[in-house]
């Protein structure tokens, strides 16, 4: 199943009507809304995370799915290129190895950042 979120109406009922028109609306849930309220429950274990739209909501979106993340979960954020100076906050944080990501950022147009949910140690 796939579980998508769209803030903008227009563009959530453009998609609806096209996974019709494929034959593909009854593996999709597609909700209308702000993700942070949107995916708070998304209703089981998550296995890949697609973050492109909002780079200032990723860090809020992935932190409130951690807990239905399984281990070896994959998750990509896209536009997100860093800075000169440093990475861009999404980047910086799942790049510490204490927040349970290995990640890496691609070299895509926009910035990519390609990170796998390892889990937190019990030490931690």
């Amino acid at each position: 199943m796939v579980v998508g979120s769209e803030v903008v109406a227009e563009k959530a009922d453009a998609a609806r009507s096209n996974l019709m028109a494929d034959g593909l609306a009854d593996y999709v849930d597609l909700r209308t809304g702000d993700a942070r309220s949107t995916l708070a429950d998304p209703g089981g274990p998550v296995d890949l995370l697609l973050l492109d739209g909002g780079p200032g909501l990723y860090l809020d979106i992935l932190q409130l799915l951690i807990p239905c993340l399984r281990v070896g979960s994959v998750v990509v954020a896209d536009n997100i290129e860093d800075s000169e100076d440093e990475p861009h906050p999404y980047a910086r944080w799942v790049r510490d190895p204490a927040n349970g990501f290995v990640s890496n950022s691609i070299t895509l147009k926009g910035g990519t950042e390609y990170s796998v949910w390892v889990g937190k140690r019990d030490d931690d």
